[in-house]
């Protein structure tokens, strides 16, 4: 009669074990977070990331510290995360390289598809056309056609190979029909110096990267590429405007984590995430920096997103017969 008692209550005591959440989600987060960001300090994504783990911990109530793995198109810092422990203490910042990585590499170590989960949409912004003030051209249209009497020898530079800025770039000259040759850098910011002192004369990066550069006049912008001009530049052209009718790029950003990822884990994160975006002191360092705030609606869409992207740049990449190198 006992052990009868005993093994009933012992299976009651595993039901109740088994419906409640786990531990660790329950008291999740009981210390610092890391974001990674997959680029050197100091450029677009580094801005973005430090503005949303300021808000993103106000809302868990702990610190996220920004942490710079910089490298071969954003592989060592998303390769960091991967490979970290699925517990949403590691958590990945980064763009449309998580998109188009696999399709562009023979070789990466880690499958996108398979070892991230997605959490959410946090910004989206223009790309926006610059040069160096030592480049003897003011309009995009001088531009196109200096590098079609000089094909392939312009050199434009790149937050590394694989990188958002080197896709959409190599997206851009195929679309304006020029060719232009790519120096690859382990981030925007060291990228910048060389563009400033001439070394290098053409970037074609995100709004927030470059608008201290234009309003400082440290180089020269020539155009933006969304559909509608910038308001930070009410008098800077669009792209579709210049020389390609209809043409509009964005860039987004995105939180990221291990798939393995407990799920009331993952939607703690996507919760504090959409608070994190409503949160005042953010709204207005991204209006200074023509950023939109943009979240997913679910986890659901998060993925969604991610597998169309997915799908959309392994397209382009092969219609454009876009390379690594």
């Amino acid at each position: 009669m006992a052990a009868r008692l005993l093994k009933a209550l012992s299976v009651a005591a595993s039901l109740l074990l088994a419906g409640a959440p786990p531990l660790a989600a329950a008291e999740y987060p009981d210390r610092p977070l890391r974001l990674i960001v997959p680029f050197a300090p100091g450029g677009g994504t580094d801005l973005v990331g430090r503005i949303v783990a300021t808000s993103l911990g106000k809302q868990l109530g702990q610190t996220v510290v920004v942490e710079n793995r910089g490298g071969a198109g954003t592989v060592i810092g998303s390769d960091a995360v991967a490979k970290s422990a699925p517990d949403g203490y590691t958590i990945l910042l980064n763009g449309g390289s998580m998109a188009f990585l696999s399709a562009l590499f023979k070789t990466v170590p880690f499958d996108v598809a398979k070892d991230f989960r997605r959490i959410s949409t946090v910004s989206e912004q223009a790309y926006v056309l610059t040069v160096s003030n030592t480049l003897p051209v003011d309009t995009v249209q001088e531009l196109v056609a200096l590098a079609k009497s000089k094909p392939g020898e312009l050199t434009y530079v790149s937050a590394g190979i694989g990188s958002a800025t080197h896709l959409e770039s190599e997206l851009l000259w195929h679309e304006l029909g020029i060719k232009l040759l790519h120096i690859p850098y382990k981030g925007t910011a060291p990228a910048v110096s060389d563009l400033i002192a001439g070394n290098v004369k053409v970037m074609y990066t995100t709004l927030a990267a470059a608008s201290e550069l234009i309003k400082t006049n440290k180089v020269k912008g020539l155009a933006v590429s969304t559909a509608g001009r910038s308001p930070l530049f009410p008098g800077m052209p669009t792209i579709a405007e210049t020389v390609k009718p209809g043409f509009a790029q964005g860039s987004t950003l995105s939180l990221f984590v291990p798939a393995a990822t407990p799920r009331p884990v993952a939607d703690k994160l996507f919760d504090a995430t959409v608070k994190a975006l409503g949160d005042r002191e953010l709204l207005e360092q991204y209006k200074a920096q023509a950023l939109l705030p943009v979240a997913s609606k679910s986890l659901e869409e998060a993925d969604a997103q991610q597998r169309a992207a997915i799908a959309r740049w392994a397209e382009l990449i092969k219609s454009t017969g876009i390379k690594a190198e």
